[in-house]
């Protein structure tokens, strides 16, 4: 159909016109092309030689042929003349010029000869004759040139014919011609065939059925335009798609110009069709990309915002978090104080009571509670009893504190102690109604305003001594640091009441010298420490009320100190279970010694054992053995600044042997030699009595390693 076929390009200024390298006006032939150009010339006209003997030898046979046939004939001169008229068209026909000349020569002697004067030969004075003869070999050349031409007009024909065919093909157009007066297309182009998938050998598809390929939501539309632009006479130019069976559904532009007749009245449309597809469909990659972008440009200036917004939270909690580094130096300040306190109280104060009643003061102001209380154990009678009940900032018994007596003296198990004493510390909601606190006690205290319930137990020796209770106003959560100090401290309270409970089935004075003893061995080792603690925040509280601070240097060094502190407590602590040995044995009280030694993020403390066997040592050396391995970790500790400590146990049939290991800046030679501080004396004195060999080998920057031979020979 007319309008309709792929769209070619418009307004293109037509290609250059194609100029042979070979055309005349090319470049002067250089002397030395000559001999190659002769040669060429020569090799063209033997092959034209071997092209033309075959026709001249057939032309030549035909018109002999009809010679002899006319001749016996005897027909009229017209007929071989005009026989011998068509075997030189057919030769020329094929292409044969050269054949052709020499056959019309032939064809002119055979009629002068046979047909014109028969027998006689040409005669100079038969002017007519001759006139004749040249006029039919004039005919005869004439006719074979024209027939060249024309055959040569329709090669040509047929090459840019299919050149125009491969040219549709490759740029996906095609051409028509659409008649105004019937609305019926007179021509398709192949191109134009294709892209409507019809088949190019039949003639222009009817308009009707043409229409049946376009897009129904198209072809309304399509069919309107038309007939504006055919009312308006105006060029045509029309979009819409095209479906083929089998085939993807194709994008189509079409473009037309109107052709009057001499008169002015609109004739028909000649125009081109052109396939757009891969233009829409890159068209519609494109604005998909172009939405892309946009997306992603949005999805940028979002990210900025929460960049923005994340900046501005971060710039909150760093101003957060120098409130809470102020809030941790007074927590710390706190603990320091609380622990300074202990340690002053455990050296000063004689009386149990009220050695405990400071304990829970300490505690109490570190915590901040509002009411406190001790129960005692007595396993003789199984019964708790509240001891002491710190209300105000004083220490009262329970009758001066009004404590209900239905709650001072209880069962454990009416007290829950089972769910106490497998913990070090357990917090407790009184409003929740899961809590292990009594409910007659827990009426009371909700009656007094308390809210939350910090419960420790009190151990020692691997025995139950009590529990002492802390209760907050508030709901109240406690972080890790703060439970660990406060544990520290119950468990101090917990060997101040063993060691007491010791004096009640032990010479007073041999107790109170062990009290004192370790008072001043617990004193030498975290005295130091929590002083080295106060230093650190004193410097850090300096620190920031300048700028450029480090105060978290300094906090973070407290809180290493602080750990160190609780390390040495552990130590301590292990020190006074001489059961431990009894109870599990050397190899299990070492790896305990070990485990409580390690300091997170700065010592590690390893433990290994080869051939020994418990029963090779007696109890006391198996506790002399331990104690030598608590002096030198200490020692390493507070001399040597190690980072791993390693302790081997090893046995043979002859001697157990106790080797300390440590990778720390090692012990000065003199120093040494003095023993000063360095509890090498206590070490001695205990090998000796054991007539065990004790070696110590240390350098500056190199360790220190002590080691403890014991022979088996007095000891199986």
């Amino acid at each position: 159909m007319g309008p309709i076929g792929p769209m070619g390009s418009i307004g293109q200024p037509s290609a250059p016109p194609i100029t042979s390298q070979f055309s005349p006006q090319s470049a002067p032939v250089d002397k030395n092309t000559k001999a190659p150009q002769s040669l060429a010339m020569k090799f063209n006209l033997d092959r034209v030689i071997r092209q033309s003997w075959a026709p001249c030898l057939v032309g030549a046979a035909a018109i002999a042929l009809l010679t002899v046939v006319c001749a016996q004939l005897h027909t009229l001169s017209s007929v071989p003349a005009l026989l011998f008229m068509v075997i030189i068209v057919m030769i020329s026909l094929q292409g044969r010029f050269i054949p052709a000349i020499f056959v019309s020569l032939v064809a002119i002697v055979c009629l002068d000869y046979w047909f014109i004067k028969p027998g006689f030969p040409i005669a100079s004075e038969g002017t007519l004759d001759v006139v004749g003869l040249v006029a039919y070999l004039t005919t005869a050349i004439v006719i074979t040139s024209l027939l060249a031409k024309v055959r040569r007009s329709f090669r040509e024909l047929h090459l840019s014919e299919g050149r125009l065919a491969e040219g549709e093909r490759l740029s996906r157009t095609g051409s028509w011609t659409w008649t105004v007066s019937n609305r019926e297309n007179v021509y398709w182009s192949a191109g134009h065939f294709r892209i409507f998938g019809f088949d190019p050998d039949k003639k222009p598809v009817p308009y009707q059925k043409a229409l049946e390929r376009i897009h129904p939501e198209d072809v309304g539309l399509f069919d309107t335009r038309l007939s504006q632009v055919v009312q308006e006479k105006k060029d045509w130019d029309c979009l819409f798609r095209v479906v083929v069976p089998g085939e993807p559904v194709k994008h189509i532009r079409t473009i037309g110009r109107p052709v009057v007749d001499d008169s002015g009245n609109l004739s028909e449309y000649v125009g081109t069709v052109i396939d757009v597809t891969e233009q829409h469909h890159s068209t519609a990659a494109l604005e998909k990309a172009f939405n892309e972008v946009k997306t992603l440009n949005a999805e940028l200036t979002r990210t900025n915002e929460e960049l923005l917004r994340e900046i501005r939270e971060r710039q909150e909690a760093q101003e957060a978090l120098k409130i809470s580094e102020e809030q941790r130096i007074t927590h710390l300040a706190r603990a320091n104080e609380a622990l300074r306190g202990f340690l002053d109280t455990l050296a000063d104060v004689p009386e149990l009571d009220d050695f405990l009643g400071q304990v829970m003061a300490s505690i109490n102001r570190y915590l901040g509670a509002a009411l406190s209380t001790l129960r005692l154990l007595n396993t003789e009678r199984n019964r708790l009893t509240v001891e002491l009940v710190l209300k105000e900032g004083r220490v009262l018994t329970p009758i001066e504190a009004g404590f209900p007596e239905a709650w001072r003296s209880v069962s454990p198990e009416e007290q829950h102690l089972t769910i106490y004493r497998n913990k070090p510390t357990t917090v407790t909601h009184l409003l929740d109604p899961t809590s292990p606190t009594p409910p007659g006690l827990r009426e009371y205290l909700v009656d007094l305003g308390i809210r939350t319930g910090l419960i420790m137990p009190l151990t020692s020796g691997g025995q139950m001594h009590g529990l002492l209770a802390f209760y907050f106003y508030d709901e109240c959560e406690f972080d890790p640091d703060t439970l660990e100090i406060a544990r520290a401290l119950a468990v101090q309270a917990g060997i101040a009441i063993h060691l007491t409970r010791l004096a009640r089935t032990a010479k007073q004075s041999a107790v109170l010298e062990e009290r004192n003893r370790l008072a001043g061995e617990i004193h030498d080792s975290l005295a130091q420490i929590f002083t080295g603690i106060s230093m650190q925040l004193f410097a850090s509280m300096e620190g920031l009320e300048t700028e450029g601070n480090d105060s978290r240097g300094y906090i973070e060094r407290a809180n290493e100190l602080a750990h160190f502190g609780l390390a040495e407590a552990r130590r301590s602590a292990l020190s006074l279970r001489s059961d431990i040995i009894e109870d599990s044995g050397l190899v299990y009280a070492l790896q305990m010694l070990v485990e409580r030694s390690n300091i997170p993020g700065r010592l590690r403390c390893n433990f290994s054992t080869k051939g020994f066997r418990e029963e090779t040592l007696s109890l006391t050396a198996e506790q002399d053995l331990l104690r030598i391995a608590q002096e030198a970790i200490s020692n390493a500790l507070r001399h040597g600044k190690p980072t791993v400590i390693s302790l081997l146990l090893k046995g043979d049939p002859s001697s157990v042997t106790l080797e300390v290991r440590d990778n720390g800046t090692g012990i000065d030679r003199v120093r040494l030699e003095n023993e000063e501080g360095l509890g090498i004396t206590s070490m001695r004195d205990r090998a000796k009595q054991h007539d065990a060999q004790l070696d110590i080998r240390t350098a500056p920057g190199h360790g220190t390693t002590v080691t403890v031979r014991l022979p088996l020979r007095g000891e199986t």
